[in-house]
């Protein structure tokens, strides 16, 4: 017989999450309904291949989101709030500097990916522009991946919700007002998935700093520098244990 309370549990959980991950198709389908009425097939051509190449640039790093989770749900267990800040802290700073190691490498890598894509020469300078402008979202969404599995980790299913439907609904309004009210065709996409993608972090980072104030145990910035061999080395063997 299942347990009435973890069986609660866990629909608290993942309820949300089922509920957030069932807006993501919305936000394809709104771009394909809107790029696929303008003038040219090229520029959703173009959107079609540059987010392939951003989602999958991306996903390398969805480690960051499932291993927060994991990793701040057993201190959360052990009624660790220092350990708790630790994690959050640590992982943001390595989303970050991922984040911006990517943008400073963001030429060569596009071009290899996108030659292997290889789409026509009409879509080729489209698509381009159009990673070329997402990939600087690459620290926000890295640390949204944190904060988010920061979150799970914490038993708030419901506040990660709040932020990826924030983010997603953004992106569908942004959309219309980039291609539609200033015609700015596929750029436009990636200036709304870029712009909201940074509404996303700073609303999601407004919520973890509401949760932070309930932890009780003191916690301080040089902790940042803490990180032992060791110790980063059971870290990184967890994060990637992590990956699917």
């Amino acid at each position: 017989m299942l347990n009435p309370q973890i069986t609660r549990q866990v629909f608290q959980i993942a309820l949300p999450m089922t509920l957030a991950s069932l807006s993501v198709p919305l936000l394809g389908l709104v771009d394909t309904g809107i790029l696929g009425h303008l003038s040219s097939d090229n520029f959703l051509a173009a959107v079609a291949a540059g987010s392939s190449v951003i989602t999958l640039l991306f996903w390398l790093f969805a480690f960051l989101r499932m291993g927060s989770t994991g990793l701040t749900a057993r201190a959360w267990g052990a009624n660790d709030g220092r350990r708790c800040k630790e994690l959050l802290f640590q992982s943001l700073l390595l989303a970050l500097l991922l984040g911006l190691g990517l943008i400073i490498f963001r030429t060569p890598i596009v071009s290899l990916v996108l030659h292997l894509i290889s789409p026509s020469a009409e879509v080729m300078p489209l698509a381009t522009e159009y990673c070329l402008i997402r990939i600087f979202a690459a620290p926000a969404t890295f640390m949204t991946y944190c904060t988010i599995g920061w979150l799970l980790g914490l038993q708030q299913a419901r506040t990660t919700l709040a932020v990826m439907l924030i983010v997603n609904l953004a992106n569908i309004v942004l959309d219309f007002l980039f291609i539609i009210g200033f015609d700015w065709n596929s750029r436009g996409a990636a200036l709304a998935s870029l712009t909201a993608e940074y509404l996303g972090v700073f609303t999601a980072l407004a919520l973890v700093s509401i949760k932070l104030r309930t932890l009780d145990h003191n916690w301080q910035w040089r902790q940042l520098g803490s990180w032992a061999v060791g110790q980063l080395g059971s870290w990184a063997v967890g994060q990637l244990a992590s990956i699917p």
